[in-house]
């Protein structure tokens, strides 16, 4: 805190100023608390994983460790060499070295492609993903646009990294980044060749990223049947030119096998752009086949490169540090962990949940929510501008919201978790294989959906990583995610409610009111998007949401426009924000007319329960940055963290009551905007 700043003038400084004078900045992301507690989270996945496994550990845990071994094991990577990485080109039906026309003169685009998502789990021209067929009401495959998609760990370290790099540089770094590897698979003493192959790779990649664009549509999906699309594309198709083609029939013979499922070329499919099949289609026609093969083979390549040798993770390391203008140099033991942690989540949170015994701390939060939600509901009982049926109507949707507090349930249960990783195998010296065989899983599962009817939402398992830092409201569910992760100091655990109400409690309340912001509104309590609002409602809800649009776009780190925030562009989340903390001091005062008042802070007895409640608030949101930081963090969807707290307490009148501000003060203007 910097109390000699007025509280009253801004709040932010007063709670956070000398935040900054104890934290190093790091060149790849500001100083929170939500970077330092993931830091603290990863480095307890560590010590887990180092951890030797005992008897009673489940089989998943244990898997865990021994992944995480094969994975730091980097004397064993360099001895097997490329040789995983070519084992897999091998099973996807593509050569070990830089393709030719010799052999691009025996592709089966079908077949690799298909065996790519198989192995891989990687969409490559072409991306799968489910869709409920309306007709049927069962799960038929959603056929859409995509040049490339890995699903192998990226080994970028910061949480949000950006380029600012100008369209030439990225070309000219990227160039010299598939030259190096091409160099390293395929030695060569004519580095100009190489460099021609990685220009015609990039120029390749640059034609599919053009055909993406311009076949973007937001029209629905077209229910049609494989054969329907194979005669789409192949009357797009310029039949003079190369034989090339996708055949669905033979793409689905490999995606298909070993699953019991009936899927054939005249089984149902969902194609998000057809534009963009008849362009696939034609671009294929056009081309030359060793040219499509090359892509293919270049995009499957990149994805496992960085996961062989130690001089392909050299060269990945320093093309991201060119690229992000940041070091992305970590211990191998700390990028292991993160990447254990992505296979193997659950596994760990078991470990986590069984040694913290968190059951009670989730209680207790499920009762501050109940909390949290009967503020609301009484904030929207107060609210003169609603009409009674669409009170009704909101109150029905707080009331429908699902709660996933901490961990799913069934964690608790060692049989559940031996499920869950049933049929995964893991060897000490099999690290690519190793995530390979989880990849394949998935999409085996998935696969293995097709044709049922949705799972009842009743039986959603868990939206989120049980070990991230982080909140999260789904509209499609409504339905709230607090993972254990975040259940800890500052947010949690901080010996008064008066605290924990202002850190956790606000950001409860900011999940809940998500699914009242511009676009959750537009959801009913069942997640359908339907509109429940009439339009003079409606039109009243749009001018007071105008009114965050126009303060938040007044905040700015300077005087000039370039950093000022945009306050459409954080128009929900600043309106969460507004009404997070609004429920959590309406909550925290439904928990002590419950409890009686609490205990005074120890050294801070001179702050009242609900001034520490906005002092916790506040401290959540404390961080020190960088002028670069700053300018980058006016591209989120959140508006910057000193923009939080100064916006969403400025329209507070509970705030401006609480701390004694006078009208007119910067944290008690008097055209204040609020809307739940």
């Amino acid at each position: 805190m910097d109390t000699r700043v007025d509280p009253c003038e801004d709040f932010y400084q007063f709670t956070c100023g000398n935040w900054a004078a104890t934290r190093l900045v790091a060149e790849d992301s500001p100083s929170s608390w939500f970077s330092e507690r993931t830091k603290h989270l990863q480095q307890w996945i560590v010590d887990i994983l180092q951890m030797n496994s005992s008897s009673t550990d489940p089989k998943p845990v244990k898997q865990a460790r021994t992944f995480y071994r094969s994975c730091t094991d980097t004397d064993t990577l360099d001895e097997l060499g490329l040789e995983p990485m070519f084992e897999v080109l091998d099973k996807v039906g593509l050569p070990r070295s830089l393709p030719n026309a010799t052999t691009a003169s025996s592709l089966a685009l079908g077949h690799t492609l298909a065996a790519i998502q198989r192995i891989l789990n990687s969409d490559v021209l072409v991306q799968l993903s489910t869709h409920l067929d309306p007709t049927t009401n069962r799960t038929i495959l959603l056929v859409s646009p995509s040049f490339s998609y890995s699903s192998l760990p990226e080994v970028v370290t910061s949480e949000e990294p950006h380029s600012r790099l100008t369209g030439n540089q990225l070309f000219k770094l990227r160039l010299a980044y598939i030259s190096e590897v091409l160099r390293e698979i395929s030695p060569v003493s004519n580095n100009t060749g190489l460099v021609t192959i990685a220009l015609r790779l990039l120029f390749t990649d640059a034609h599919f990223k053009t055909d993406i664009r311009r076949s973007e549509t937001e029209d629905p999906p077209l229910v049609t049947t494989y054969r329907g699309l194979q005669d789409t594309m192949d009357n797009a198709r310029n039949s003079t030119s190369s034989s090339l083609r996708l055949d669905w029939a033979e793409y689905l013979s490999t995606l298909m096998k070993g699953i019991n499922v009936s899927l054939n070329i005249d089984s149902p499919v969902a194609v998000q752009s057809p534009a963009y099949m008849e362009a696939l289609a034609r671009r294929l026609s056009n081309s030359k086949p060793q040219t499509i093969q090359r892509f293919v083979w270049w995009k499957v390549v990149e994805s496992m490169a960085p996961h062989t040798t130690t001089t392909m993770r050299r060269i990945r390391d320093t093309f991201i540090e060119a690229l992000f203008g940041v070091s992305t140099r970590i211990t191998r033991s700390k990028r292991c962990g993160k990447i254990t942690k992505s296979f193997f989540n659950y596994a760990i949170s078991y470990v986590l949940a069984t040694q913290n015994n968190l059951e009670e701390t989730t209680k207790k939060v499920q009762g501050m929510l109940m909390d949290i939600t009967s503020a609301f509901s009484g904030l929207v009982h107060s609210l003169d501008w609603m009409d009674p049926d669409t009170k009704a109507a909101t109150l029905g949707k707080a009331a429908a919201i699902r709660r996933y507090i901490g961990y799913p349930e069934w964690l608790f249960k060692p049989d559940e978790l031996d499920k869950l990783y049933s049929n995964v195998t893991v060897a000490k010296d099999k690290y690519l294989w190793n995530m390979l065989g989880i990849k394949g899983k998935e999409v085996t599962e998935v696969l293995s959906q097709l044709g049922n009817s949705p799972p009842n939402q009743t039986d959603f398992r868990w939206d989120s990583d049980p070990l991230e830092v982080n909140a999260y409201y789904s509209r499609t569910i409504n339905a709230i995610s607090i993972p254990a992760g975040i259940l800890q100091m500052p947010f949690y655990f901080l010996g008064l409610e008066a605290l924990n109400y202002g850190a956790i409690g606000s950001i409860l309340g900011h999940e809940l009111t998500h699914g009242f912001d511009i676009e959750g509104k537009d959801y009913d309590k069942t997640g359908e998007r339907i509109s429940w609002w009439n339009s003079k409602i409606t039109n009243i809800y749009n001018r007071k949401a105008e009114c965050f649009v126009d303060q938040y776009s007044r905040f700015s780190f300077g005087n000039t426009d370039e950093l000022r925030v945009n306050g459409t562009l954080t128009l929900a989340e600043n309106i969460a924000d507004n009404g997070g903390i609004r429920e959590a001091i309406h909550g925290y005062r439904l928990y002590t007319s419950r409890h009686g008042p609490e205990p005074y802070l120890p050294g801070l007895q001179h702050y009242s329960h609900e001034q520490l409640l906005f002092l916790a608030f506040a401290h959540v949101w404390c961080e020190a940055t960088t002028p670069q930081h700053e300018v980058l963090s006016l591209s989120d969807s959140h508006s910057p963290n000193k923009f939080r707290v100064l916006g969403s307490l400025s329209n507070s009148p509970e705030f401006a009551s609480i701390w004694n501000c006078r009208p007119g003060s910067r944290m008690n203007p008097t055209d204040k905007c609020i809307l739940w």
